[in-house]
């Protein structure tokens, strides 16, 4: 996985968090205490659309923050997926990476593998950031 120098800003508009209903968050917490650091560094949080798009399919939006006190490096931004048949998180947080900046290696790329690679791709995404004791914490909302 290969980071830019700093992140930026995601491009789209955040206002699905305002009628979307909240379906599934990770936090990343930094477990290292000797570091003078904040303890959530990555923030993701999943919004399911209660209505489907023009083709009626769910339309499922992600936005990530990163908050690396380390180095001094923040940011936010949003993935969209739509659709059925695929695991629609692993999918929309690929697109979030992507607007980050975030470029992959090959086999580090988990776009629709389901939860076990994104969630390998979260570790993966810390571990860049310096942060290699850290705990996943996952909500389901509802």
């Amino acid at each position: 996985m290969k980071l830019p120098e700093k992140f930026k800003d995601g491009t789209g508009s955040q206002d699905f968090r305002k009628t979307n209903p909240l379906t599934y968050a990770i936090k990343v917490v930094n477990l290292d205490k000797s570091e003078n650091n904040h303890r959530e560094i990555i923030d993701i949080r999943f919004y399911e659309s209660p209505e489907t798009n023009d083709e009626g399919y769910p339309v499922l939006n992600c936005v990530i923050w990163i908050r690396d006190d380390k180095n001094n490096n923040y940011g936010w931004a949003m993935g969209k997926t739509e659709g059925y048949g695929y695991h629609m998180e692993s999918a929309a947080l690929h697109g979030a990476f992507l607007d980050l900046g975030i470029t992959f290696e090959k086999g580090e790329d988990f776009n629709a593998a389901g939860d076990d690679a994104m969630k390998k791709g979260i570790k993966t995404l810390a571990s860049c950031l310096g942060y290699n004791n850290v705990y996943l914490c996952t909500v389901t909302a509802g």
